[in-house]
C-alpha cells in the first residue's frame, strides 16, 4: 500500500505540473502574439503544446540516465549536447502549439475563414462542419499561386 501511496502522489503531481504547463501555455498564447487573441482561440494548442512538453520530459527523464557510457567518451559535451537537444524539442512543441493555435483561429475560431481551406479538402469539410467564409478564393484561383511573380508590361 505505501508504493500505491507514492504512485498516487506521482500522479498527482506530474497533473499538477501539467496543469501549470498548461496555465502557463494559455498566458503566452494569449499574450505574446503582436495582435488580439481571444481565450476561446488559445486552449487547444495550449494542450497540445502542454501534452508534447510534458512528454518531451518524460522522455529525457526515461532516457538520459542511460547516458553513463555517453559521459565516458564525451565528458560535459555529451551533457550539454543533451541539454541543447531538450531546448529544441521543448521549443518546437512550444512553437507546434502556437501553430495549432493560429491554425485554429483562422479556420474554427474566432477569424474562421481567414485561412482557405484547399479545393480539394472543401467538399469533405463542407460536409464535415460548414465554416463560414470558406468561400475565399485560394492564392492560385486569383492568379498568384506558389512562384509566380507580378508582371510588368514585359509580361
Amino acid at each position: 500500500t505505501d508504493t500505491r501511496e507514492r504512485h498516487k502522489c506521482s500522479l498527482l503531481l506530474e497533473l499538477a505540473g501539467l496543469a501549470l504547463t498548461f496555465g502557463a501555455f494559455l498566458l503566452l498564447y494569449r499574450y505574446v502574439p503582436n495582435t488580439k487573441v481571444a481565450w476561446q482561440d488559445v486552449w487547444l494548442g495550449a494542450l497540445i503544446g502542454a501534452v508534447l512538453f510534458h512528454g518531451i520530459r518524460l522522455g529525457f527523464v526515461w532516457v538520459v540516465p542511460s547516458f553513463e557510457n555517453f559521459n565516458l567518451v564525451y565528458g560535459s559535451l555529451g551533457a550539454l549536447m543533451a541539454v541543447l537537444v531538450w531546448a529544441y524539442l521543448s521549443a518546437m512543441a512550444i512553437l507546434l502549439g502556437a501553430q495549432v493555435d493560429y491554425t485554429y483561429r483562422g479556420v474554427f475560431g474566432t477569424h474562421a475563414g481567414e485561412i482557405a481551406i484547399p479545393q480539394h479538402r472543401r467538399a469533405a469539410h463542407a460536409r464535415a462542419r460548414p465554416v463560414p467564409g470558406a468561400a475565399i478564393p485560394l492564392a492560385e484561383e486569383r492568379g498568384a499561386g506558389l512562384g509566380s511573380r507580378p508582371r510588368g508590361p514585359s509580361g
